[in-house]
């Protein structure tokens, strides 16, 4: 990798490298928080034109959002010497489907692409992966990409949630059981040695969820302490 590339790789993926990085991640936030604001307001029946279409400034916010994505997302692509790593990073994967449903909608709109059937049905389905752009703040946030590998290192003690998982939720939300009540003594019994334990099993991991997201933020700041510039190197979850 030379000297300019390297530069480049440290600008747009290391905000910790330099003031023009740490710039950068700042416009590149600004930018995700003004696309779920376009989008948020999208959704509001006021900001609808009669055919239920968002607000033609709402368009071009999206356009111009979505632009800065798309140049993002290709300029951090070339100056990456890992291409295959960097294609299925998470954090890459959630850009590609912040992209994806603008890409495909705008394609809709040409006359070809009308005549396939259920075309529409597609558009519909990825507009739902607009949602997943929240999840570009991870990129900028230590505390955010500490608590994703945090929930991966405490995947053998989640799974085990799965058989009491539907008592506990309904338990500790108080919704009840809706038409399934328990109605004799040993039915009430077993009801509530299931509640009981779905609490249990739902507070059980906590503990074990705090030490390890501890344990991985004190090791991210303390590798960004130690080699700022290079801190990135031994992350592991994205």
């Amino acid at each position: 990798m030379g000297p300019m590339r390297l530069s480049l790789y440290r600008l747009l993926e290391n905000p910790r490298s330099s003031f023009g990085a740490k710039v950068f991640s700042i416009i590149s936030a600004f930018f995700v928080l003004l696309s779920l604001l376009g989008l948020i307001l999208s959704s509001m029946p006021e900001l609808q034109d009669e055919q239920k279409e968002p607000h033609y400034i709402l368009q071009w916010l999206e356009l111009c959002c979505m632009a800065y994505f798309t140049v993002e997302y290709l300029a951090r692509f070339i100056v990456n010497p890992f291409k295959a790593k960097f294609i299925r990073s998470p954090l890459n994967v959630i850009d590609v489907l912040t992209i994806l449903p603008f890409i495909i909608e705008a394609f809709n709109e040409l006359q070809w692409m009308k005549n396939f059937r259920g075309a529409m049905l597609v558009v519909r389905v990825m507009r739902l992966a607009r949602v997943a752009r929240i999840f570009k703040l991870a990129r900028y946030s230590t505390g955010l990409r500490a608590f994703g590998e945090t929930m991966k290192k405490s995947a053998a003690e989640l799974s085990m949630l799965g058989m009491f998982l539907l008592t506990g939720v309904i338990t500790m939300t108080t919704v009840g059981y809706g038409d399934l009540v328990p109605v004799t003594a040993g039915g009430k019994v077993v009801a509530a040695m299931a509640s009981v334990c779905g609490i249990i099993v739902l507070a059980f991991p906590i503990s074990m969820i705090i030490d390890k997201f501890a344990e991985s933020t004190g090791v991210w700041n303390e590798v960004e302490k130690e080699n700022p510039k290079k801190g990135k190197a031994k992350r592991t979850f994205f």
